[in-house]
Formats: C-alpha cells, sequence, structure tokens
C-alpha cells in the first residue's frame, strides 16, 4: 500500500521549515543537504514535535551567527527547557539563563548567565588544555630546516583554543598562547599586545582548500559557489 502525508500535515511541515528557512527543501533528499540546512532540518523537527523540553548537541555549529542566533530564539520561544552542550562561549551567554562548566567529570562551575563574561569562561578553556599537557595528552609538534622537536607546553602557558576573538583576547589578558594565522593576528602584533615566539618554527600557509562532497547531485547553492570559486581560479 502507498500512502501519502495528509494536506494539513505538510502544510504543517512545511510552516515549520519556513521558520528555519527550509520550506524550499520540503521534497529534497537528506543527503543532497549540506550541514547547515541537516541542523536546519533536525531543529525544524524538534520544533514540529512540539516537546516541552529539547536537549541537543551544539545544535547551531553549522550556522552563521545571525541564522544561528535566530534558531536559538525560536528553540526559547517554542519549548520550557533547553539544555544545550555549546562551544561558542558568546552565543551560550546571549541564549542561557545558566551555564554549567564541566571538566574530568565533574561540574566545575554552575552560574547564571547574567553573572558571567566571556574571559570568565574562556579560562576553563585554558585550564582544558593545560590538565591534558599534564596528563601527557597534548605536545607541540614543531619542525624547521628538517629538524623535528615535540615540546610539552608546561607552566602557566596552555595554548587558548575555542572562538577566535576570545581567543585572541585571552591571549592579549595573559592567560595562555594563541595560535592563529599572522594576517589575523598582524594587528595586534603590530601594536606591541602580542609578541611573536619560536617565529624560525612558524609553519608557511599556501591559502585556503575548498573541499566539497563528491557526488553528482550537489545543493545548487553549493553547485553555484563551487563554480564561483574554480571561474574565479582560473582568472589571471
Amino acid at each position: 500500500m502507498l500512502a501519502w502525508p495528509a494536506r494539513a500535515e505538510v502544510a504543517a511541515v512545511r510552516a515549520v521549515l519556513d521558520l528555519v528557512g527550509m520550506a524550499d527543501s520540503l521534497h529534497a533528499r537528506a543527503g543532497a543537504l549540506f550541514g547547515g540546512q541537516q541542523q536546519c532540518t533536525s531543529v525544524a523537527r524538534a520544533l514540529y514535535n512540539g516537546r516541552p523540553v529539547i536537549i541537543g548537541d551544539d545544535p547551531v555549529s553549522a550556522l552563521d551567527p545571525v541564522q544561528a542566533a535566530g534558531v536559538l530564539g525560536l528553540l526559547r520561544a517554542r519549548h520550557q527547557t533547553l539544555i544545550l552542550a555549546m562551544h561558542d562561549v558568546p552565543m551560550a551567554l546571549a541564549h542561557s539563563d545558566r551555564i554549567i562548566v564541566l571538566g574530568a567529570g565533574r561540574v566545575v562551575l554552575d552560574a547564571p548567565s547574567r553573572d558571567l563574561a566571556a574571559e570568565t569562561l574562556m579560562r576553563f578553556y585554558a585550564l582544558h588544555d593545560a590538565a591534558a599537557v599534564a596528563a601527557g595528552l597534548c605536545r607541540r609538534q614543531l619542525r624547521h630546516r628538517g629538524r623535528r622537536a615535540a615540546v610539552p607546553s608546561r607552566g602557566r602557558r596552555p595554548r587558548i583554543g575555542a572562538a577566535t576573538d576570545l581567543a585572541v583576547n585571552a591571549a592579549i589578558a595573559g592567560t595562555g598562547i594563541v595560535y592563529l594565522f599572522e594576517d589575523w593576528l598582524r594587528p595586534h602584533l603590530d601594536s606591541g599586545a602580542l609578541e611573536p615566539v619560536l617565529e624560525p618554527w612558524w609553519q608557511r600557509f599556501p591559502g585556503p582548500f575548498l573541499y566539497y562532497p563528491g557526488k553528482r547531485l550537489l545543493p545548487a547553492p553549493l553547485r553555484a559557489f563551487v563554480s564561483f570559486i574554480k571561474a574565479s581560479a582560473d582568472q589571471p
């Protein structure tokens, strides 16, 4: 027996997809959607189900900041409780009432978002890196003129990761060492806010690379973007 969804159900699904900007993809194959679209589809499914509690793991990690803020706003407006694991510190502070930080399987911070600053939370990222170093899980691999060196990060200068702006600000504040493209850090180097370290060992970066699925049925926006990049690369 071949069954089709009722018109009312299709209309309800289309309305929810429209909330996350996916109404045009109602009949698209899931495998033809790229990461951000798949994430929006998962959010739309949660919105359609309408359960009072939502538990999510970085539900907006593949979206740009504007889209991510809109999706989180929808989730907050339509559900009583959200429990989200997030690594975007500013986004978490802006869209949550309470922040819980876990470290080594324990709760190391539990406080209202209004009482916290991004710089405070960034210190926990630095401590996480330092703990990994102390456990022998993290070593800096360096190479220069055919020589290699594995240098454990000791003392109070762990490498800072996570959000780029927060990592730079944390390094300027003296929390740790930031590892980014030189061009991104050039204004801070020129102003003296940051100092270069191990400069002879820096790796040279030839430029960005674009990787995309090797499928014949690429989403139209991705196909257009790939064609544009190829055409631009062919120009002198």
